[in-house]
């Protein structure tokens, strides 16, 4: 039965309940115009509670609908859904993702969607190539930022300002605590990075020796003090680890060359410095040979012959 059938038939009923309760003989009805009441099409609404996400984040959707039976979703979402209600998803993959739900009875049919974009969140690697470097050198930086389009360094003076998304750079250690910062951005976001390098001094050493005399037996004083360094080691006639500064005292009774060396290391293994004191100590004996044959010389010079 149709609409209109329906509606007649709704007003032949009502005219004859009323003729029955007054007692009369129903009046005919072919000539009355019924009142037709057509059903309505159905209607539905979906909202998400964003346009754009990071991909793994949630998302909701709220919807509603009228003059339905049933409501199905398809797009980015499938399978039946209730006439009315509220779910919660997860942004799968980055771009526009679109979500529909149409929603249906006998009247026909109504779609609502609604559209999601994934942004993928920036990444950002920052190496140097050392830890730590002498004051004054140069290190090289290299950096590589996924999901981003611009990038700004800081820290230094050689390091500030726009950078592009990847590349290498090398920089002047000015400092010993020297920082360098990257921050890079993009539709998903801000993602920051930064290395530290040690800039450590190049190791310096003073060493002196000094001896009471120059002919056996005498004393030999070895003083030194070294800077920047961790550690000493000497060899040649004295051996064994040294104090970064000190002194030491040598009883010397041999007549001969002696060479005293001394090696500092600095704060990186690779920086070292030597220093070396050389000293003779003659024999008492030869200088007083010498004396005489040089006496006996100017003798003979004089004409004195022999003494």
């Amino acid at each position: 039965m149709g609409g209109r059938e329906f509606a007649r038939a709704l007003v032949v009923a009502g005219v004859m309940m009323l003729a029955a309760c007054s007692g009369t003989d129903a009046p005919a009805v072919e000539d009355a115009d019924p009142v037709v009441v057509e059903p309505s099409p159905p209607t539905v609404t979906l909202l998400a509670s964003a346009t754009q996400g990071l991909v793994g984040e949630p998302i909701r959707l709220d919807w509603t609908s009228s003059h339905a039976d049933h409501c199905d979703a398809a797009g980015a979402w499938s399978g039946s859904r209730p006439l009315a209600g509220t779910e919660q998803l997860s942004i799968d993959a980055a771009g526009p993702a679109v979500y529909e739900l149409t929603c249906t009875s006998s009247e026909g049919s109504a779609t609502a969607s609604a559209t999601v974009t994934g942004l993928l969140a920036p990444t950002l690697t920052l190496v140097s190539s050392a830890s730590s470097a002498v004051l004054g050198s140069e290190v090289m930086l290299s950096w590589n930022a996924e999901d981003a389009t611009e990038c700004e360094a800081s820290g230094s003076e050689d390091w500030q300002g726009s950078r592009p998304v990847t590349g290498e750079q090398a920089v002047r250690i000015s400092q010993a605590d020297q920082r360098y910062a990257l921050r890079c951005t993009g539709d998903g976001g801000a993602v920051s990075r930064d290395v530290a390098v040690a800039g450590v001094s190049m190791p310096m050493l003073s060493f002196t020796a000094v001896p009471s005399q120059n002919e056996a037996p005498a004393t030999l004083q070895l003083s030194w003090a070294a800077t920047a360094s961790d550690a000493c080691l000497a060899s040649g006639d004295w051996s064994g680890e040294q104090p970064v500064a000190g002194s030491v005292q040598f009883d010397l009774t041999e007549p001969r060359a002696y060479r005293f060396a001394l090696r500092c290391t600095g704060q990186l293994p690779a920086l070292q410095v030597e220093e070396t004191v050389d000293f003779v100590l003659a024999d008492p004996l030869d200088a007083a040979r010498a004396l005489f044959e040089q006496r006996q010389r100017l003798r003979e010079a004089a004409g004195l012959g022999e003494s």
